[in-house]
């Protein structure tokens, strides 16, 4: 089981960081190692694991039958749900490794949900502060108000306030949302790549009809589309200096940047191959989410490695060139 990912695994990632996104307080952005470290916290400060308090603290005190924190990978669950993705009209499995905790490995079920659901309303109704906490917003260093809370998020909608938050990894997408006011909770869970969150919000829509403001109409875009302007092909010789193998030390892992019809490609031993769209000169735009920009790096005109971007909770990840292996840049297999 070399390939589970553990909750070691992640604080030793979290040990190895070098740089910030940017300053504490400047911005708001979520954070799966955040959680990952609260619950190592949780766990010191408990004395047991924290899959352990977790049963004996919240899910015996409100008896869920399904819930529980998977952190032992080779666990058989039964009745469990996996997750799969649609590749090119064909669906394949899509296997979560995980035995970390705090950010992932819940395993629930919808009527879980509704049970934990009408908890919360209920601690709410008694004046208990649980539920504030959860959405309790904190100003930012500009004073700006933060728009999450601590745990959950809370928006005003059609009148109402809508507490809620979303989840996804692999093929597996939720939405949790409730709206306190009317006594309404509903839960998505869906095991294909969909949006849970738009679902969510239209069983809420039908539910709630009469007891919501009007909906706001969508806003036309008249100006039209406008087509994005393709740069000028690279030549040969200058994406031919970006062919080679990178290595992170963050996250102790390698890329090969490779040449296959005329683009550049990424590939990693646990990823398919993945076609880069030239945006200029050492820019390049990914199609996947953990690796959707790069911006190659020179020393005295060399190039010397990349800063990686993985959607907008990864900034400026540095890999750096590994010189005198240019293995797989052929686009071939080896």
């Amino acid at each position: 089981m070399d390939d589970v990912i553990t909750q070691e695994h992640i604080l030793t990632m979290l040990y190895r960081q070098r740089d910030l996104n940017f300053v504490p307080g400047a911005e708001h952005l979520y954070s799966n190692s955040g959680y990952a470290l609260l619950a190592d916290l949780v766990s010191r400060f408990a004395g047991t694991l924290f899959s352990e308090f977790c049963q004996r603290e919240i899910f015996d005190r409100i008896s869920t039958s399904t819930t529980h924190v998977h952190d032992v990978h080779q666990r058989i669950v039964l009745n469990r749900a996996y997750s799969y993705d649609d590749v090119d009209n064909v669906y394949e499995i899509r296997v979560l490794s995980f035995a970390n905790c705090g950010t992932t490995s819940l395993f629930t079920s919808v009527e879980d949900l509704a049970t934990w659901m009408i908890h919360l309303q209920e601690q709410r109704a008694s004046g208990d502060p649980a539920l504030k906490r959860l959405t309790e917003r904190e100003a930012l260093n500009d004073e700006v108000e933060n728009a999450y809370g601590f745990g959950l998020t809370a928006r005003e909608w059609r009148g109402s306030d809508a507490i809620q938050h979303s989840g996804s990894d692999a093929g597996f997408r939720s939405h949790l949302l409730m709206i306190p006011e009317h006594g309404f909770g509903v839960a998505v869970l869906c095991s294909v790549p969909c949006g849970p969150q738009r679902l969510a919000f239209e069983v809420a829509d039908h539910c709630l009809a009469d007891h919501l403001d009007p909906a706001e109409e969508e806003k036309s875009n008249n100006q039209g589309h406008q087509s994005e302007t393709q740069p000028d092909p690279l030549a040969e010789d200058v994406m031919s200096q970006y062919l080679g193998e990178y290595e992170s030390q963050e996250l102790q892992t390698r890329y090969w940047l490779l040449m296959k019809g005329g683009h550049l490609r990424v590939r990693h031993q646990r990823h398919r191959d993945m076609e880069m769209t030239c945006l200029g000169i050492d820019r390049f735009k990914g199609s996947q989410r953990f690796l959707n920009a790069i911006r190659f790096t020179r020393n005295n005109g060399q190039i010397d490695g990349f800063l990686a971007d993985g959607g907008d909770r990864v900034r400026s990840l540095r890999f750096e060139k590994v010189e005198g292996r240019r293995e797989n840049t052929t686009g071939e297999h080896a």
